[in-house]
């Protein structure tokens, strides 16, 4: 029995360890993920498109587009759980109608503070009917844990993440798989900041190390705990 007990205890062990590790190899992994999109998105910064080369190719993430189209306020979209400057909101996505038979975009029209009763939506101010655009194409960060878009219907739609074949489900209109961060025109919307992805590769590798550390110490722990409790010698008296 106790031989059961120490072959369980070493697997699991083993087994945590491993994972441990494993977490920090990933942030590590998506450290230089994050690198290599924010290298890309510098060199695409130097790039105009225009709407009719918009596709889903993740080469297009950080170009610029300009555009003429129609906005939809009515179907305005409250991305939950954003952070800006220690506080709590939302960010507000706007799709906007180019031609009848094309798919819409999501504009980002910036950050908005939450009211403090959870229940109660920020107000939007009004919106032309059409305008004329020009921003930067993204992709929001990806939480594989949080990815559902949860949408709870309302004056205004609250999301908890921008899921987009389910957003093109939900608004019944396919949709381009893209954010543009809108620079102009500058007083549409909410402040904002161009920040194209959500953790900085310094932030991966920080958590790396957290992992690696944490791994350290569960097997410092696991030996101390596997050798038992040392006997102490006493002198004669």
């Amino acid at each position: 029995m106790q031989m059961v007990k120490k072959v369980l205890f070493f697997l699991i062990t083993l087994l945590t360890f491993c994972a441990l590790v494993k977490l920090g190899w990933w942030q590590l992994q998506r450290a230089e993920e994050k690198r290599e999109l924010l290298s890309r998105m510098v060199d695409n910064g130097r790039i105009a498109l225009r709407w009719d080369q918009v596709t889903g190719d993740e080469a297009l993430g950080g170009r610029h587009l300009s555009l003429v189209g129609r906005l939809r306020p009515e179907h305005s979209l409250l991305l939950d759980n954003r952070i800006q400057s220690g506080r709590v909101g939302y960010q507000w996505l706007l799709p906007v109608e180019v031609t009848e038979d094309q798919p819409w975009l999501l504009l980002d029209l910036g950050f908005v503070a939450a009211p403090e009763n959870r229940a109660e939506l920020p107000v939007l101010p009004a919106v032309p009917s059409q305008a004329r655009l020009s921003g930067r194409l993204y992709r929001p960060g990806h939480n594989p844990l949080a990815n559902q878009l949860r949408p709870e219907p309302g004056p205004v739609t609250r999301i908890q993440a921008v899921n987009f074949p389910q957003l093109s489900a939900w608004l019944g209109r396919p949709l381009q798989p893209w954010l543009l961060f809108v620079q102009q025109p500058a007083e549409l919307g909410f402040e904002r900041h161009w920040r194209p992805v959500t953790l900085s590769p310094e932030r991966h590798r920080g958590y790396a190390l957290q992992w690696f550390g944490l791994a350290l110490a569960w097997a410092v722990v696991a030996a101390l705990i596997w050798r038992g409790p040392v006997a102490t010698a006493h002198e004669p008296k």
